[in-house]
Parts: C-alpha cells; structure tokens; sequence
C-alpha cells in the first residue's frame, strides 16, 4: 500500500520531540519529561524522512484522537489510539501500536481511505446478505445491556450442553437466573461475554455492574428478542433465536471506540461504537454523545461495503467537527431527536409522539 508506511523506533528516543522543540498539546500521547538522550543512528536516519516528520507534526499537535479497545480474552484490552489534525492542511491518519517490546511503531496513511481500507482489513469481515439491525429506532443503553446479557445466558447454556454432550437447549429462563447470570459474570470480567465487554471496552460508558430492568425486558419483547405471553419465564423470540444463533457460531472479537478532540474547556466526546463481526455482518452500535439526555445506541448490521461507507461519513463528520470544535456539534446520528419529558427516552426525529410511552414530544424554547 504506497499510502501507508510503517515506522518504527526505540520507545526511549522519544524524546525525541524534545529536541525538535515541537510543542505539545493535551491530545498528544508524548510529554517532554524524558531525558535528552543521544538518538541511535537508526532513529536519525529515520527523522529525516519527510513521512516520519509529518507523523511527529501530527503527534505533537493532533486535533482528532481515536481511542479503540479489543478484546483480548479475560480480563485484557489492546488499544490502538489513531491521531489526525483536521484543519491544519493535513488529510492524514498516524495509528500508534502498543508493543511489548521498547519500540514504538506508528502506521502513518496519507489519507482517509488509506487508513478506512486498513481499519477494515484489520476488523472487519467479508459478508455480502447480513441479518437485519434489531430496529430502525434507538434505545436506552439499559436495553442494550439487556439484550447481551440474554445472548450471554444462551451462550452459556449451549456450552455446558456442548460440554455434557446434550442437546442444544430451549432458552428459557427466569429473571432470577439471568439477574444471577449478569452479577456472576460481571463480577469475574470475562470479555468473552458482550455485557461486560461492551462497558469494559468502550470509552466513556459507566463503568458499574448493569442491572436489569423491567422496561428493557419490555423492550425486548416488542423487537421479538424475547416471546410474548408468560412473563414468568423468558423465552428467545425470533430475533432473539437469530442472533444468538449468530453470535454462538462467531469467534467474536468484541471493539470499543471513542473519538474525542480538543474543546474550548478541554477534552470533547464526538462518537462512540461498539463493533462486533460475525460470520454474518457487521454489527455497528452506536452512542448519543450529548449529556442532556439518557444514553442510547442505534444498531446497524452491516456487509462490508456498506460499512465503509457509513465510516467514511463517519470519519469526514469526525474531521469536520474536530477541525472547529467550538463551532461544529458532535456528529452523532441521534441529533435532532427530541426528548420525551414523560418516560425520559428519545423520540425519533420528526415525530410528534414518543414511540415508547405516546407522550406528547415537545420541543425545547431555546
């Protein structure tokens, strides 16, 4: 890929930053604290080049940072942190890798496609008829913690069927058991679980153990996701049987995202996903930024092509809002909407009537 070089040198040089005298700002992942140390001659041959000195520019003053988490069994992360300076004449993407080693490497892209291609190389997979998305509107985030965990408990209890030599079970359960379930597995923080990874792993959500909520099992009832009829016990729905399904038959490797850049009173979140592939799609869950109302996700399932194109919008409302923070809002899909008053959830955009209570939606005077 002529768009894309890899750059690799000691951890200790740097300082390097240092001695170029380049200024820092709150975003760049170096300080000037190290030691002036002398450069291996590597590390000089390598500051020359007109790619590692467009690298360091962006380092030293980005504007953008993306702050990515994968899973990596229980209970670790890796993050890969990706810089950009939107409005300084750059179109360019620096991604630093972690390293057990004392080197760090950098994967610089000289633009936006360069970095989208490698992003889907390196998380995506290839599937061309996914599933449908759990619903065109959005939901609060206990709703989301609700669903994982139901998928959670089937997946549990297909393996210890897989491990008894049994038959696949019938997923039925009641609401002590899953409320066991969650506590259990949150407690143990095992990323093979998605109620746990999808707060462990993606910045900015609350980091308290989930509880679970008589609404949300609601709300999973009306997108099929749990059978209607006996409340006692709760049965996998269509919806629910599917992705299940899915999820069992996927080695998943669950990722947390949060895009943030430099505002007027310090560090302001633009976006945060969750993305999970399967062998199926890929499963796109994206956060409302703003403080000023509950926290809620939209679901996509998306093939390939499709989710690139809904990241390079992402990626170019990302580079616009980073370029003027103080002037450009967050780029979330869920502005516009308006916020029901009677039951606190988000009405679609445009709709006179709150889709989960039937309260009237009415508009702020500011």
């Amino acid at each position: 890929m002529n768009d894309l070089s890899v750059l690799s040198f000691p951890l200790k040089e740097a300082q390097l930053f240092a001695l170029r005298q380049i200024p820092l700002n709150a975003l760049s992942p170096f300080t000037l604290a190290a030691p002036s140390l002398p450069l291996s001659v590597e590390t000089r041959s390598l500051s020359l080049r007109p790619d590692f000195q467009a690298a360091l520019a962006i380092l030293a003053q980005p504007r953008l940072r993306i702050e990515q988490r994968r899973s990596e069994g229980q209970p670790a992360w890796r993050t890969i942190t990706t810089y950009a300076s939107p409005g300084n004449g750059s179109q360019a993407f620096v991604v630093l890798l972690p390293s057990p080693e004392e080197n760090l490497t950098l994967l610089y892209f000289k633009n936006a496609a360069a970095y989208l291609s490698w992003w889907l190389q390196t998380f995506a997979c290839v599937c061309h008829t996914p599933q449908p998305a759990l619903s065109s509107h959005a939901f609060g985030l206990s709703t989301l913690l609700c669903l994982f965990q139901l998928v959670d408990s089937y997946r549990r209890l297909e393996l210890e069927s897989l491990l008894r030599c049994e038959a696949a079970p019938v997923f039925s359960l009641s609401e002590e058991t899953l409320r066991n379930h969650l506590h259990t597995t949150w407690a143990k923080q095992d990323f093979r679980w998605l109620s746990v990874a999808l707060l462990a792993l993606t910045p900015g959500l609350p980091q308290t153990e989930p509880a679970l909520h008589a609404q949300s099992l609601q709300t999973a009832r009306e997108l099929g996701f749990l059978a209607a009829g006996d409340k006692a016990a709760l049965t996998l729905g269509p919806q629910g049987q599917r992705l299940c399904r899915e999820f069992y038959r996927s080695r998943l490797t669950p990722l947390g995202c949060e895009a943030v850049t430099l505002g007027e009173n310090g560090l302001f979140p633009l976006a945060r996903f969750f993305f999970l592939a399967s062998q199926e799609s890929n499963h796109l869950f994206s956060f409302a930024t703003s403080d000023a109302a509950p926290l809620t996700f939209r679901h996509q399932a998306l093939r390939l092509e499709t989710l690139e194109e809904e990241l390079s919008a992402w990626l170019e409302r990302l580079c616009t809002a980073a370029a003027s923070p103080e002037a450009a809002a967050a780029p979330s899909p869920l502005s516009g909407r308006i916020l029901c008053k009677s039951c606190g959830q988000l009405g679609n955009e445009g709709a006179k009537f709150c889709i989960h209570c039937g309260s009237f939606l009415e508009k702020s005077s500011s």
